[in-house]
């Protein structure tokens, strides 16, 4: 017998009933595996955050900086968001911007957050905010960043317009909030909590 009649010969083949059976598991796990992909991608798309452009305005002066939204690609809540400070001297102050109506002012949000008082403190000592301020008292006001927030909208969203000023207290005379920032790169990072990335950046120049 020739080696390729061996060949011709044999009609052995997969049955019908387990040639189905293979081709409805091929099925199933292909289904499967497209569909994870679908979930994964979608819920990226959920949880990215959003995009904001920040601009200091030409009205700013040495002792008060304005920064306002110049395009926001979708809305935000604005209780997602820390507002991370870093200063020249590498000090890192961070806002955590709030919604309490007792920031409320005529009807509009003027959220005013203090970093800690900085006399004296060490680099890594300086984070954390709070909305009294620090200086508040019958004595000279202790050395003291302030910012506040102004939502245009009042709807509790990043917009196109929200303004924020950043002022700063050297505690050098009785009158607060009133010098010059300190000289050097101040950065501002716009962290969208929920998903722990930057949306925003902004580096004023003092």
């Amino acid at each position: 017998m020739k080696a390729n009649q061996k060949f011709v010969m044999d009609e052995e083949a997969v049955s019908p009933v387990i040639a189905v059976i293979l081709m409805v598991a091929i099925t199933v796990v292909l289904a499967a595996t497209v569909f994870v992909l679908v979930s994964d991608l979608g819920g990226d798309v959920g949880q990215s955050s959003p995009k904001l452009q920040l601009v200091q305005d030409s009205t700013s002066s040495a002792t008060n900086v304005i920064i306002k939204v110049s395009d926001a690609t979708r809305s935000a809540a604005l209780v997602d968001y820390q507002i991370i400070h870093t200063t020249p001297d590498d000090g890192i102050v961070v806002y955590s911007i709030t919604t309490d109506d007792n920031f409320k002012l005529d009807g509009t949000h003027k959220e005013t957050l203090y970093s800690a008082d900085l006399t004296g403190k060490a680099d890594g000592d300086r984070t954390g905010s709070q909305a009294a301020d620090p200086g508040a008292g019958p004595t000279l006001p202790p050395v003291a960043y302030k910012l506040t927030f102004m939502d245009v909208n009042d709807d509790d969203q990043w917009n196109v317009l929200d303004t924020l000023t950043l002022k700063w207290d050297g505690a050098t005379d009785s009158a607060a909030y009133d010098d010059a920032l300190p000289k050097g790169n101040h950065k501002l990072e716009f962290r969208h909590v929920p998903t722990g990335s930057i949306s925003g950046t902004l580096s004023i120049n003092a």
